[in-house]
């Protein structure tokens, strides 16, 4: 039994894709998704009395999603009123949208709002935390509701899970979903820390593709009663659901708070194979509670996943000592067949730089170099870099470089064209800009496309092969920050055929670094 907490339909303000009703049971039959906790976008970005009634009407006709209510705060208006009501009337749970809507948990707006959210007693989904500072509604949040048993779920909360894992102890009725649940063993870091019952399956369906998460839990170390638990179990208990057994059309008739369940509950549609990744780190991320950070750990995950090749670079070469960073990562990899590294470079220290280039690059375990414009301060075409980059051309190694921003890409691409033989990989993709990465890349066949990320918006590696080519496109995972099976979920989840699948996943990384 999948249940998905996290989805919605209709048009949204703010992206361009297909994320009608249609699309979102498309998606769901795809994925083997049995039922869904939905809401209409009209309750978002319009009249939410007039979305909401959307909601309960196509959630009357299509018995496989379960009805959401939302109210805009800001409003004031109806919004007691449409909460009040909001059991009698057949809704599951209440979400709300405060980044899309301009508000705060602090504002006062929603703050005349928890007496009757409480009285209610519908689970509360908090969608998505702030972006410039996803730490703010969690404490808020916990303070407003301690001492009632009003369940929070919270969206996205990766970045701040020491913040997550601290609420669920003040408030043990938190749960968090799993649409970007990305880093390294986070199912197994939450279980560990407050239990597997406050986690709840999500994907965020139909804007993004609910293969990245069911790849994450299918490769997580749980139990099998624990997967089922986050797949749906979890879910069925809080929203109080009955099971019901499959009719023989497929999906079943519901009576209201039953759930037909599919035999499979999570389809794979390609064999995922060997696996080569090209971006991964060694050592800690400060700030993220993940322990997984030792060579043990990475060797783990290399078995568990398959990957028969990885590419590692130092954090605390990224972080705040090249020389120390750089050496490190020559200490860890020597003698393991499968692991193989980058020299991390800051143009700022130039003779440093240049020295550790050729200290390290002639060595057959060290593939390329590194550069993260983000911790250094350096773009990858700056003066500073240039006669760095000269010498990785001279010696015929790539870069790999993380660009996460618009100007990130262009110094790659102003570069690409400077040096046009030297082999540039943009280190995901250019992020949330990452269409704007494969227009820059498109003419520009040196310029390389690694995957890795916490975002997985349908139809981003259909587009990316159709602009660049596949054998253009690199598997990496990100670790020791995030879960290979995140980016791996996209790549296997894609509508592309299974031969490009291979060369993403394998063949081109072991034809570029000669594997």
């Amino acid at each position: 039994m999948v249940i998905d907490c996290n989805t919605m339909f209709g048009f949204w303000q703010r992206d361009c894709r297909d994320t009608s009703l249609a699309q979102l049971l498309r998606l769901m039959d795809r994925h083997g998704i049995d039922a869904a906790l939905t809401c209409s976008s009209t309750g978002v970005w319009g009249d939410f009395v007039k979305g909401n009634a959307e909601t309960l009407q196509v959630c009357l006709e299509n018995p496989r999603l379960l009805p959401v209510l939302t109210v805009r705060p800001l409003h004031y208006l109806d919004c007691r009123e449409q909460i009040a009501t909001a059991g009698e009337r057949g809704f599951r749970m209440v979400r709300f949208f405060p980044h899309e809507q301009g508000w705060s948990p602090r504002d006062l707006c929603f703050r005349r709002l928890i007496e009757p959210l409480v009285e209610a007693g519908l689970p509360v989904f908090w969608s998505y935390l702030d972006e410039a500072d996803p730490l703010r509604p969690i404490p808020t949040l916990v303070d407003c509701l301690r001492g009632s048993h009003l369940p929070l779920i919270f969206g996205s909360v990766s970045y701040a899970l020491g913040e997550f894992l601290s609420a669920c102890e003040l408030h043990p009725h938190c749960y968090t979903d799993t649409a970007q649940l990305f880093l390294l063993n986070e199912l197994e870091i939450i279980r560990d820390g407050v239990g597997i019952k406050h986690m709840l399956f999500g994907s965020h369906a139909p804007f993004d593709d609910p293969a990245a998460p069911l790849e994450v839990i299918r490769h997580a170390r749980l139990t099998e009663g624990e997967r089922a638990a986050v797949l749906g179990g979890n879910a069925a208990e809080l929203l109080g659901l009955e099971v019901a057994t499959p009719s023989a059309t497929g999906h079943g008739a519901r009576s209201p708070g039953h759930v037909a369940t599919q035999e499979q509950s999570i389809p794979r549609h390609c064999s995922a194979g060997p696996l080569i990744d090209v971006h991964a780190h060694y050592g800690p991320w400060p700030g993220l509670p993940n322990p997984y950070i030792t060579l043990d750990d990475i060797l783990a995950t290399c078995d568990r996943f398959d990957i028969q090749f990885c590419i590692l670079s130092s954090t605390v070469a990224i972080g705040y000592d090249v020389r120390a960073g750089n050496r490190e990562v020559r200490e860890i990899i020597e003698g393991q067949e499968r692991l193989r590294g980058y020299v991390v470079i800051h143009p700022g220290y130039p003779e440093l730089a240049l020295q550790e280039l050729r200290e390290y690059l002639h060595l057959s375990n060290f593939a390329g170099a590194k550069l993260h414009p983000k911790h250094c301060g350096f773009l990858a075409d700056s003066r500073e870099a240039r006669p760095l980059m000269e010498y990785l051309a001279s010696v015929g190694k790539p870069l790999l470089a993380h660009t996460w921003f618009r100007e990130m890409c262009d110094a790659m691409a102003r570069l690409a064209d400077a040096l046009p033989d030297l082999t540039l990989i943009l280190g995901h993709m250019g992020g949330d800009d990452w269409t704007y990465a494969l227009e820059l890349a498109a003419d520009r066949p040196n310029m390389l496309l690694e995957l890795c990320s916490g975002l997985a918006p349908v139809g981003k590696i259909e587009r990316a092969a159709a602009m660049v080519g596949a054998d253009r496109l690199l598997f990496g995972s990100d670790l020791t920050i995030l879960d290979p099976g995140y980016t791996l979920g996209i790549v296997l989840g894609s509508e592309i055929s299974e031969s490009e699948k291979r060369d993403i996943l394998y063949n081109n990384a072991k034809r570029l670094f000669g594997l």
